[in-house]
């Protein structure tokens, strides 16, 4: 329905390079790129999509000071060389060269999904170094099944300058942590071929090439910018989730929760309205995945008045909004299904369950 708005938007970042950024990415060119420095941003802000507020965009030029923990300040705290490295899963091998200037910290071995749970134990031992003087980056080690969620997760609940980059690779998410040109981004996500994204709009496993990159590393473990340092507009300093919902960053909300979260995905059409209502005392809220794959309309009348029921598509160029949903369903814009069910989990950790006030984050 507003595909073409966002297939704009991605055309636009492919001017950015010579050839469209997937395909140029997934080849992992030998030679390093255009750039005779590891952090030059290859093209500038305003060249950015509408998906990324560019009026945020800051240039680092100095890589021993970057703004405090909250964007709202403006002091400096000065960078010490550690990394703190957190793994829940994926590989995690690092030179020792590198294990000499990072704390590696090991909370989980987790290869099957990651529960609302188990994603604020991690964002309670990030947050306790995180706004720490002498951390200068954040990485956090996971398995590819749960690269998307715990990246968009970590995008909507640490509201720091500073990095933090989620991988599944050590090495890698390190290479970027450490790179002066990851400050200032939110969140961002490094997949296996060593492609950058921001993790609001980082890709399903099957959806790589939906998604926007950011930068990438070389054969030459050279970090590359596409952009110039910027917020995505659903985490910018002046977006209703910031402004009006602060409490989406506490980072151990299920601490006194009589509650915890339970948020399935169904596809559209396998279920009735009777069966959801049956059991909405028992879940928190639903996703629905469209069946309308060219117009993200339902096929179904799928909602339920006692729970948030969001409608999503598996692409985020294929925005679902309010038109496109039954009425009290919620259009869940450009998120995935993974990502729907993890923000959903944070509004109702931080209750916020009522389905006008998550619309209004959405769309």
């Amino acid at each position: 329905m507003k595909f073409s708005v966002a297939l704009t938007a991605l055309l636009a970042a492919s001017s950015a390079v010579d050839a469209s950024p997937i395909s140029f990415l997934r080849k992992k060119h030998s030679a390093k790129a255009s750039s005779t420095t590891s952090t030059q941003v290859i093209a500038n802000s305003s060249n950015s999509t509408s998906f990324y507020n560019s009026s945020n965009s800051t240039v680092v030029s100095n890589s021993s000071n970057l703004t405090n923990s909250t964007h709202n300040s403006t002091s400096s705290v000065k960078l010490h060389e550690t990394i703190q490295v957190y793994v829940t899963g994926g590989h995690v091998s690092l030179e020792n060269s590198t294990k000499s200037s990072s704390n590696y910290t090991t909370l989980l071995n987790q290869t099957s999904a990651l529960n609302i749970t188990q994603l604020y134990d991690v964002a309670t031992a990030v947050n306790s170094t995180l706004a720490a003087n002498e951390t200068k980056g954040t990485v956090i080690i996971t398995s590819e099944k749960n690269l998307e969620a715990l990246g968009f997760f970590a995008a909507v609940v640490f509201n720091s300058s500073a990095p933090v980059v989620v991988g599944t690779d050590a090495a890698q998410a390190y290479l970027v942590a450490n790179n002066t040109g990851a400050a200032n981004r939110g969140a961002l996500v490094v997949d296996v071929d060593g492609v950058i994204y921001s993790g609001v709009y980082s890709p399903s496993l099957d959806q790589a090439a939906s998604s926007i990159p950011v930068g990438t590393i070389d054969d030459k473990d050279s970090v590359t910018w596409f952009f110039q340092p910027s917020l995505p507009s659903f985490i910018a300093e002046d977006s209703i989730l910031r402004t009006n919902y602060t409490n989406f960053t506490n980072t151990n909300p299920l601490e006194y929760s009589i509650v915890t979260p339970l948020v399935p995905i169904v596809y559209d059409g396998g279920y009735s309205e009777d069966l959801i209502n049956s059991v909405a005392s028992t879940i928190s809220g639903l996703v629905v995945i469209s069946s309308g794959a060219s117009t993200n309309s339902s096929t179904s009348q799928l909602a339920a008045q006692s729970i948030p029921v969001v409608y999503t598509e598996t692409s985020p160029l294929n925005i679902v909004s309010e038109g496109d949903v039954p009425e009290g369903a919620i259009g869940g814009g450009s998120l995935t299904p993974v990502k729907a069910q993890v923000f959903l989990g944070i509004a109702i950790a931080n209750d916020v369950a009522d389905s006008t006030s998550i619309a209004n984050l959405l769309n």
